[in-house]
This record gives C-alpha cells, structure tokens and sequence, in this order.
C-alpha cells in the first residue's frame, strides 16, 4: 500500500483502486467512533446536533495541535482495537520480546541498550494520571542484565580471590543448589570514561559466554545490580598456583596439566582465534574432577574473525610480569599468539622449580639476562621436555615454536593426559576438593605435611595394623 500522508493534524490513506484525492480527517473520524460507541450503550437513542459534533471536533483538533497527548491516559469509550494498551512485563513478555530502550544522556551510545535504568516520569503526565510506583522484575530487561543478584540466584557465599579486575565471589544456584563463581568487576577509575568502562566490561563477557571447550571456564550469565556489574561463571574450587606450591605433584601430574592447558590454548587460537594475553598460574583452575579450566579473560583479544586468513597483530603490553613474552617490550605490534606460547613455557618452568625464573623479560633482569646468554635454566625441567621448552622461550617470536609445532612433539604426544571422559593411567591428582561421587580414582586430596611425612605414616599405620610382617 502506498504511504499515508501524514501533517500535524490530519493522517490520510489513499486506497489502491480509489480515484477519491481529498483526505479523511484522523481526529473526525475518532471523535465519530467515540459518539457511535456512547450511544450504543444509551438506552434511549438520542441524535448529536451537527453543532456539537462539529464543536467537539475542533477542540479535539486544538488540543492535538497545542497540547501533547498524555500516554497514560487512553479514552475509556474507544473501542478495544484502538486503545494503545501498555503491555504487562511478566514472563511470558520476556520470552517472547526483546526490547531496546531509548538512548539516555549518556556519553556512550552503543552500549545503552545493554542496561535499562528506571525512566523518569515525563512532566506532562499529571500525578493522578500516573501508573502505580514500579518494582525491579517492572524494569528487567529482556536478558535481565539489570536485576538482584542474590533474589536470581540464591544466597551468598565467601569471597574466594581478588585481583586488578575485581573481586570473586561464591553463591549458591537456589533451584538446584549449584555453587557457582561470581566476579564483580572493579568501579571505574577516575580517568576512565563511562564508555571506555562500560566496553571493557562487556567484552570480556561477550568473549567468555562465547568459549565451550572443557579446558575453559564457562561463563553463564552478566548481572547489573545497580552501578555493579557481576560475572557469573562455573566455579572450579582448586588453585593450581596453590596445588603447585605445596610440593605435591609429580613430574607426570605437571606434564597432564600443562597438556591440559594446550588443549585449551589450541581452541581459543585455533577454533575461536583468540588469544588470551595473561596466561599464568593464577589463572589456571582444577575442577573437582582434575580437569584444568583457563579462566579471566579480561585480557583477551580477538586477532582472527570467522572467515578471515589475516591475523591482526597487537600492541602493547599485557599480563603479569614474569610471564610477558619479550617482544612485547622491543616490538611495536606482535602475534598474540606466540606471546601465549611464551607464557606456556614459563608456566611449565614454574610448576618444575616451584619459582620464578625472572622477574622481568628484559635484559636489564640480571636472571633474564643470563637466561638468554647460556640457558642453563633448561637444565632444571626433565631431559624430556627441553626440546619442547627451548622451542618455547626462544628471544626472538620468528623462530619460536608454533603450537602445531609444540603439539607435534613426540614428548608432548606422549603425556599421559586426563580428558574429561577418562582420567589419566600412569598419575594422580592432588586437589583441595574433590567430587563426593567421583568415579575417578585418580584423585588425591592435599595435605599440610610434606608428601614423604604423609607416606611414612601410612606405612607405620600399616605396621600397627599388620605386627607380623603379613600383608
């Protein structure tokens, strides 16, 4: 159909097969529905007078023109298929709209329709006029980002980690008891602008609730609770920086969790092109199963969209000092890709010497310094593995190893890994909790004495217990 004709107060709609050009009057024919409709519901039929029909009409177009039309009042005498009805926001609303709201007047444009904030009432709409004061399920939004954390999910639990990004936090899923991770993200910093704030905080969740793969922590859902904005993640209970340094693991538990930790980098750069830029231990998590999880991707960058071949390098620089590739100091863009490897290989001299092997990548680091003048630190992680690792914390990105050449490695293909179908046949896992009905039986809980008082009393217990010497 062709458009209407619109003018301040006159609409008109010209039918296809109609030769008639003058125009209907929108308001005149309102008004005479309105009349229609109130005699119907008189007992007695009564006639208007041309007069007041006509009176009616020109101050029903006056008004149009001077005044504007409060939205909270709709006339109770127009039929039902003409009343502008405001929708109810129940639940049934939510699964079926999604609804953007209008631009406030905030300095940022792209992201506010990510959170609703409560409207305030338009000055034109008398207080009697005004609909009922509004609760917090009113002004959820269709993903309900904005919305009481604790009334969604269930009761608060204790903090378990704080870090530059904000602080974490445990709550308890209150349909089916689930405990799961929430981080909330750190207030702005005086120099930061709302829209830089607001992007940064975003992204990390559009990169995270993206991520599937069994060696990433998943993200389920972003919370806005007022000025806070809550991360809601899986939540795997053991701290591999922690498993570390309580001198518990072997050399096969190493290898099965640094191959773990290869499997999700091969995802992220591989499947997803993304690269996560603050590898370290911190960042790395067992669930009660032994399953490592990479987790806090506030770092991340994407260097590679679907259906592109370019990689898009990157600039400056990010993650903890020990773990920092070099490149990123003597470079201006470099592969984000090879400065994850880097940090692999400084992962896996950690977890061996229980240490840092520098405090920073550069030459003015006497340890970094002497690192790459003789590399003797290679000495200290097995015979097995130094190849791999010297392919690894190579100085110079353009001869380092790829990861296809890492996992091409026949080192690297032969750890004993733990996948999660199966766990691994040749070596345990020490963990802080583990599942009450694990069937895996390759779960060992950590104790506060060292590995050898712990075997010594398991071997005097068994002496007690058998006096003759029979097992």
């Amino acid at each position: 159909m062709p458009p209407p004709i619109i003018s301040q107060t006159v609409a008109s709609h010209r039918h296809l097969h109609s030769n008639d050009t003058s125009v209907v009057d929108v308001i005149e024919l309102t008004k005479r529905l309105q009349l229609t409709v109130s005699k119907s519901r008189r007992r007695s039929w009564q006639k208007p007078s041309l007069s007041s029909l006509v009176s009616s009409s020109t101050s029903s177009s006056s008004s149009s023109c001077h005044s504007p039309i409060s939205p909270g009042r709709q006339s109770p005498s127009l039929p039902q298929q003409f009343v502008f009805k405001r929708p109810e926001y129940n639940d049934s609303f939510h699964q079926t709209h999604f609804h953007h709201v209008a631009s406030t007047s905030s300095n940022y444009s792209l992201f506010d329709r990510l959170f609703l904030t409560e409207p305030t009432p338009s000055p034109s709409i008398s207080p009697s006029a005004q609909s009922p004061p509004k609760t917090a399920a009113d002004f959820s939004f269709g993903n309900q980002f904005h919305h009481d954390l604790a009334s969604r999910y269930g009761k608060w639990g204790r903090f378990v980690g704080k870090g530059a990004g904000g602080s974490v936090r445990l709550i308890q899923r209150k349909n089916d008891h689930t405990v799961l991770a929430v981080k909330q993200f750190r207030k702005r910093l005086p120099h930061e602008t709302e829209k830089d704030y607001i992007k940064k905080v975003t992204a990390e969740f559009c990169i995270g609730s993206t991520l599937h793969h069994p060696n990433v922590i998943a993200t389920l859902d972003m919370v806005q609770d007022h000025d806070a904005f809550y991360q809601v993640m899986e939540y795997a209970p053991n701290d591999l920086f922690n498993i570390v340094m309580s001198g518990m693991m072997s050399r096969e538990e190493i290898a099965c969790c640094w191959r773990q930790l290869l499997h999700g980098l091969h995802y992220l750069h591989e499947t997803m092109g993304i690269a996560h830029r603050d590898l370290k231990l911190d960042n790395l998590v067992l669930d009660n199963q032994g399953i490592l999880k990479i987790i806090d991707f506030g770092c991340s960058t994407v260097f590679k969209y679907p259906f592109e071949n370019n990689v898009h390098l990157t600039k400056g620089v990010y993650g903890s000092d020990p773990y920092i590739a070099p490149e990123q100091y003597t470079q201006p863009k470099y592969d984000p890709r090879l400065s994850d490897l880097w940090s692999c290989g400084v992962i896996f001299i950690c977890m061996t010497m229980r240490r840092f092997p520098w405090r920073l990548p550069r030459l003015c680091d006497k340890s970094f310094k002497r690192f790459v003048q003789h590399r003797e630190i290679l000495k200290a992680i097995p015979k097995e593995a130094r190849p791999a690792l010297s392919g690894l914390l190579n100085w110079d990105p353009k001869h380092r190893w790829t990861l296809s050449q890492l996992l091409d490695d026949d080192w690297v293909k032969s750890i004993d890994v733990c996948t999660l179908e199966e766990p691994g046949h040749h070596h345990v896992h020490h963990v802080a909790t583990a599942a009450q009905d694990s069937h895996r039986d390759n779960l060992v809980l950590m104790t506060s004495e060292p590995p050898g008082l712990v075997a010594e009393k398991e071997r005097r217990r068994s002496l007690q217990s058998n006096p003759i010497g029979i097992f």
